[in-house]
């Protein structure tokens, strides 16, 4: 995708804020609408993963349980920090340069837009060390802004993107080899691809394939 070699932004011509903007807005992660977390029970769980695995194509290597998640998401980002993995003034950097480059209009907000997608992807997290799939109570916002044929579905959409997570992770050990990806939009786009994976499988299965 990218150059791991090349220092410049300008010649890294990744789509990471295309990508990222698609699943902050395609989820509809952050309405103000509040909805109670809807846990399926123990059979609707084993079905939505059967099916789930059968319409990506990734059989499950290992069963994985779910569990609700006590953290607060709404911390700020440290990775997003002055001293944190990017940094403020990386973030402005990749912002002019995607500006220069025309993957980001004159008026976005790079950094504001980061947030929300590090925010998303706190929500749903597959602990491969227990087989654990936790979801945060905030999870229940994801799918609330989803217009037919996807809104009967709305309330199983956090569930059903941990699955398709929890598969990748077993099949590709996604997050190990992500963390070590440089440079940092070229980690971003691939963080954004995985997540497009799961949220397109997870409406894929919403309206019947």
């Amino acid at each position: 995708m990218n150059d791991p070699g090349s220092r410049s932004p300008l010649r890294r011509l990744s789509h990471a804020p295309l990508l990222i903007g698609m699943v902050i807005s395609l989820t509809g992660c952050f309405s103000p609408e509040a909805k109670p977390l809807l846990t399926p029970s123990k059979e609707r769980y084993g079905a939505l993963k059967k099916s789930l695995a059968a319409l990506r194509g990734l059989p499950p290597k290992q069963d994985f349980e779910i569990a609700l998640f006590a953290g607060d998401i709404s911390q700020p980002i440290p990775a997003l920090s002055d001293n944190g993995a990017i940094g403020v003034q990386a973030i402005a950097e990749l912002e002019r340069a995607y500006k220069q480059l025309g993957l980001l209009s004159a008026n976005d907000d790079f950094k504001t837009d980061l947030e929300k997608f590090h925010r998303l992807q706190r929500l749903v997290v597959y602990d491969s060390a227990r087989e654990r799939l936790l979801l945060a109570a905030e999870s229940a916002k994801l799918g609330s802004e989803l217009k037919p044929p996807y809104d009967r579905a709305a309330t199983e959409l956090p569930v059903a993107i941990g699955i398709v997570h929890a598969l990748q992770e077993q099949h590709f050990q996604w997050q190990e080899k992500i963390d070590r990806t440089l440079p940092e939009d070229t980690r971003l786009a691939y963080r954004a691809i995985a997540g497009g994976d799961a949220l397109l499988t997870a409406l894929a299965h919403a309206s019947n394939g």
